[in-house]
């Protein structure tokens, strides 16, 4: 399994979570397994994405 953590600077908060809704499409893609993340607690404007799939194949 591959985990990718990535961290985003966000200026425009609503756009950046209207595009991350977009990502629940892909759930049935082959090879990904899920997604989570959240704002950071400590940075502003921060956003932590965790995203896993089956193998580092699938995630390029």
């Amino acid at each position: 399994m591959l985990v990718k953590w990535i961290r985003c600077t966000v200026v425009d908060r609503r756009g950046f979570e209207r595009g991350q809704r977009k990502w629940a499409g892909l759930l049935g893609e082959p090879g990904r397994r899920g997604q989570g993340g959240g704002w950071s607690r400590g940075r502003v404007g921060v956003a932590h994405i965790v995203s896993f799939w089956e193998s580092r194949s699938f995630s390029e």
